[in-house]
């Protein structure tokens, strides 16, 4: 199992996430998401939300910087932080909680509360019950 970061390591990887929500395309909703996904290697791997005119093809932050990380050859992975401009500590939804789950089982959830403090929690807690 994974542990939870250093409060300082953890604000980090959120400041990563909050850099990515800066290119996130979602004219519909209006509702930024930024992720960063830390890579047992280190590596940090960042995404935005992106919606799609036909919103049922849209993608959550949280699955773009998976799916980046995964095509860039990484498949360990340790913690995801994921930040929203309009609501502090969102967590993934059900199908990215799905997703991540598949590739990340021990990962650990990094949000933010309102006064930017991170919470962190491991994704089980999220998904007691995956489909694997």
């Amino acid at each position: 199992m994974n542990k939870k970061l250093p409060a300082a390591e953890a604000k980090t990887l959120l400041a990563h996430a909050r850099d990515a929500m800066a290119n996130a395309i979602c004219p519909r909703s209006g509702f930024a998401v930024g992720a960063a996904v830390r890579c047992a290697d280190g590596t940090i791997v960042t995404g935005s939300n992106v919606e799609s005119p036909t919103v049922l093809q849209s993608a959550c932050a949280e699955r773009v910087a998976l799916l980046k990380a995964l095509s860039d050859g990484q498949r360990a992975f340790t913690h995801i932080a994921i930040i929203a401009a309009k609501r502090p500590a969102v967590p993934p939804c059900g199908l990215c909680r799905q997703m991540l789950m598949e590739f990340a089982p021990e990962l650990i959830v990094i949000t933010a509360d309102a006064a930017g403090e991170p919470r962190q929690r491991p994704l089980i807690e999220l998904l007691p019950d995956p489909f694997l």
